[in-house]
């Protein structure tokens, strides 16, 4: 059990309150990869709807 102030056990030995070489759930490059190509998408999708859109309607938004 560790002390809230001091992060020292009860034993009083000295342990980190992290873990140093903490290993992720999940793969961050992976993640970045994929959220990078999701903005990367909405950006064109919403790029070609405000296209459309000023064709069609007199705002550049379907609102």
């Amino acid at each position: 059990m560790f002390s809230r102030l001091t992060g020292r056990g009860v034993a009083g030995a000295s342990q980190p309150l992290v873990p140093v070489n903490q290993v992720l759930p999940f793969d961050a490059w992976l993640l970045a990869a994929a959220l990078s190509l999701m903005l990367i998408g909405f950006v064109m999708i919403s790029s070609a709807s405000i296209e459309v859109a000023s064709v069609k309607m007199i705002t550049p938004s379907f609102i």
